[in-house]
């Protein structure tokens, strides 16, 4: 499974031209602070928080065509609406390391 949809993002890329590089700046900058945030929340116990976190991602990730980043999203959310917390402590370290993943796919569009 493709990470990123790359002739999507290239689609938006070449329609929003010059703030291409902003968006993509924000997203990784945006998801950072989720990410972190959700660990915070899980550390709280938390399930609104990380609910409404792991909300926020999922649109972001599909917005910008990174569909299993936004699946692992949506698997947390709703584990965090049935305040199920125990098994979401796995998924995020699956959500850091394919963030991790998809920020330096995304750095490389970047354009100079």
């Amino acid at each position: 499974m493709e990470h990123i949809d790359l002739a999507a993002l290239q689609e938006l890329q070449e329609v929003m031209e010059d703030e291409y590089n902003q968006l993509v700046e924000t997203f990784i900058r945006d998801s950072e602070q989720r990410i972190a945030a959700m660990d915070e929340a899980l550390a709280e116990h938390d399930a609104e928080q990380m609910r409404e976190l792991a909300h926020s991602l999922k649109g972001s990730c599909l917005n910008m065509f990174i569909t299993p980043l936004a699946h692992l999203a949506r698997e947390i959310e709703n584990l965090a609406r049935e305040r199920q917390l125990e098994p979401i402590s796995p998924l995020i370290l699956g959500l850091q390391q394919e963030f991790k993943t998809v920020s330096r796919l995304l750095k490389e569009t970047l354009t100079d």
